[in-house]
């Protein structure tokens, strides 16, 4: 969203849209902006350390680099696509059932009261 809002900051007429969805399985988030878009040489790389489209001093480009490990450590998945209309970034989590929820919940309570200490 920070991306958005940044590469929006001198567009005279600036659109965020924030959808999100669900289904049996998964929840997701998209972010759309209606900025320039990404470079097509960037798009292969806006995941890694480092790469940024801001001015020096600005930005030091970690900011999807470390969103998308994040993500990836809770088994979801982050996508963009972009173009001349604007830049898309969709987030997907997948949902646990019931089932699955009050074991984890359960495991957490076991490891913390072995280990004493705090999950979160």
């Amino acid at each position: 969203l920070q991306n958005a809002i940044d590469a929006l900051s001198h567009s005279p007429s600036p659109l965020i849209t924030v959808t999100s969805g669900h289904s049996d399985n998964s929840a997701s988030i998209c972010i759309h902006d209606n900025g320039s878009g990404i470079e097509p040489k960037l798009m292969n790389k806006v995941f890694s350390p480092y790469v940024t489209t801001k001015q020096v001093g600005k930005g030091l480009g970690l900011g999807l680099s470390i969103t998308y490990e994040i993500i990836q450590e809770y088994n979801g998945s982050i996508e963009v696509s972009s173009d001349a209309k604007g830049t898309q970034f969709k987030i997907v989590f997948p949902l646990m059932d019931r089932h699955q929820s009050s074991m984890q919940a359960h495991d957490s309570q076991q490891i913390t009261q072995q280990n004493n200490t705090a999950t979160v």
